[in-house]
């Protein structure tokens, strides 16, 4: 039995219903803690090897490590508080762009990225005369604002702007899960070229365009410059430009600290995923094995929807669970029965809840058919509705000279079979131009999207389809650990409470691979998606949506295997029966999940 943890969220009971939340957020803080040292470690080495300033002492010291005080903790603290687990999806281009532009967690990543960058520009080049406010050019003339200076400055936001958009692009934000657990340091040397690659092209990049832009606002921010350095400084009265900044000193300095500055957050957001995503397992032992009742706190974590990092990481420890080969863990949930809910009761629920999601959008609204309704209203008594008295354009109407008003009133309200015939075919008529106003309307907007200026408004069918199954790993997991307990139950269940479940379980993995098949054979067409034709969906154009049904047609397959023996004698309903003989057919070995 592990150690417990020390947590200040323990109850005055002890931890019997300790919720899985709580262990996992210890964990997290350790973990973040670790990350923060590792980091600390990097900026010394970085800095002591590339620094520009500094003699021997200063070198072995660690005051070079500063920055990552000053630049790369409050990154971190910022990535701690926009923590995500599943993406937001938009249906075009322009919906994601325009809702980036309008929201205020954008502003937000600028707004760090450019105190960071602001922070290490300033860190890095404190000894060199770009950091001098004002020169003076010649002993008798006031002094003047040094215009190096105020593009180091606007550098150091175009280098935060830069990162912002990348950092938007690539939702950095939302955590991406490794498909095998492995410590953290193996995980960041496997990407180090991808890191310094990418920091290196960013750097590339930006030195060479940032000129280019500074010429554009160059007049606006030099003025703005010089009226703000009046308030502290005693300048020159004009106004002009005194010297160029540009040269190849400037260059090589600006591609120096960019490549520096990019390579740090890079560094800085891939560890912070590596040291967020490391898995159920904390110093060899599972999350929940640190209370004292490891079964209810883990069913605690599976039912968390309102945090689904821990509900990630908790349907995490069920797969390993579910896959290790000692079963002492699962016979434990088999035959727990002192509950009221027995557990394996719990997880088949909530793994078959996760699972059933994409039916919910797959499947058509059901609809009545004639024969239901005309047996429906054989049996509902008539209802006596009384006559609505009409109230006339004289009661309705405030100005009685409102002759338009009164006639429109009067057509709508007369009971003269002519006049309300009238009213109808002008309706009818204005029906009609709606709909070729519509029509016209829609192949003008086909046209425009169909060229390349529409791009941005198509919405593609994997954008449509994202929905469809909206946390792609967590329902993966739901899947695997289901089937997993459900063929070990046929040796280590002594109490035999999975077998009433088998049925639905069977029922469910059907229902939902036919839907998600129907759905890849003839996907639901959309006219701003020219690209997407009749008929099934090319292999490979919905990734995550492929995944998820491979990962159902495998467990199925797996689970029909370990079964055959017994699904003669279960009761399965007609259709799904259909279906398990059809895939009994054509099975011939597990494969490998």
């Amino acid at each position: 039995m592990p150690p417990r943890l020390q947590s200040s969220a323990l109850n005055r009971e002890g931890d019997a219903i300790l919720k899985y939340h709580l262990l996992h957020s210890s964990i997290l803080q350790s973990r973040f803690a670790k990350l923060c040292v590792f980091m600390f470690l990097f900026c010394y080495v970085l800095n002591t090897l590339f620094s520009l300033h500094g003699g021997l002492w200063s070198r072995i010291l660690p005051f070079n490590a500063l920055i990552f005080v000053i630049v790369l903790f409050p990154l971190l603290i910022f990535r701690k508080a926009k923590l995500a687990v599943v993406p937001k999806v938009e249906h075009s281009y322009f919906r994601y762009v325009v809702k980036a532009a309008f929201s205020s967690s954008t502003y937000q990543t600028l707004a760090v990225y450019s105190l960071c960058a602001f922070s290490e520009t300033l860190f890095l080049l404190w000894r060199s005369s770009t950091n001098e406010v004002t020169i003076k050019p010649r002993s008798f003339e006031a002094a003047r604002l040094n215009e190096t200076y105020v593009y180091m400055r606007f550098f150091s936001f175009y280098m935060a702007f830069v990162y912002t958009i990348v950092h938007l692009v690539r939702s950095y934000d939302v955590l991406k899960f490794p498909s095998t657990f492995k410590p953290p340091g193996p995980r960041i040397l496997s990407r180090k070229y991808f890191l310094l690659g990418s920091s290196a092209v960013m750097a590339l990049a930006t030195t060479l365009t940032s000129p280019l832009v500074y010429l554009i606002f160059r007049r606006p921010l030099w003025l703005w410059s010089v009226h703000t350095a009046k308030i502290f400084y005693t300048l020159h009265y004009s106004e002009s430009y005194y010297q160029f900044p540009f040269g190849i000193f400037l260059l090589g300095l600006c591609l120096y600290t960019s490549l520096f500055t990019f390579l740090t957050w890079e560094v800085c957001n891939f560890s912070f995923t590596v040291y967020m995503t490391l898995g159920p397992q904390h110093r060899g032992h599972y999350i929940s094995e640190y209370s004292s009742q490891p079964n209810v706190t883990l069913i605690s974590g599976l039912y968390d929807d309102k945090r689904p990092l821990s509900q990630i990481v908790a349907f995490q420890e069920l797969v390993l669970i579910s896959y290790e080969e000692k079963p002492t863990r699962r016979k434990s949930i088999f035959n727990d029965l002192d509950h009221k809910v027995p557990l394996w009761v719990e997880i088949c629920n909530k793994c078959l809840e996760i699972m059933r999601q994409p039916l919910t959008t797959l499947r058509p609204p059901i609809k009545e058919t004639q024969n239901q309704l005309e047996t429906t209203n054989l049996h509902v008594p008539p209802l006596h509705v009384p006559r609505i008295k009409l109230r006339s354009s004289q009661e309705v109407l405030k100005y009685k000279d409102n002759d338009r008003a009164n006639r429109l009133l009067s057509a709508t309200q007369t009971t003269d079979p002519a006049i309300s015939k009238l009213v109808e075919e002008k309706i009818s008529k204005l029906k009609v131009l709606l709909s070729k106003i519509q029509d016209s309307g829609t192949h003008f907007l086909t046209k425009i999207i169909d060229q390349p200026i529409g791009l941005p408004f198509r919405q593609f069918l994997r954008f449509r389809s994202a929905d469809i199954v909206a946390n792609p790993y967590l329902f993966t997991l739901s899947v695997y650990a289901l089937a997993s307990f459900l063929i070990h139950s046929l040796e280590e269940d002594s109490v035999g409470i999975v077998q009433a479940d088998i049925p639905r379980i069977l029922q469910s993995y059907c229902e939902v691979m036919n839907a998600m098949d129907q759905y890849l054979a003839d996907p639901p067409l959309h006219w701003a998606d020219p690209d997407t034709k009749p008929g099934p969906v090319k292999p490979g154009k919905l990734e995550n949506f492929e995944s998820s049904l491979k990962a159902v047609a495998s467990c199925l397959k797996d689970i029909l295997i370990e079964l055959n023996p017994y699904l003669d004698d279960m009761d399965l309903d007609p259709e799904v029966w259909e279906q398990v003989r059809i895939l009994r057919e054509t099975m011939t070995e597990p494969t490998d999940i």
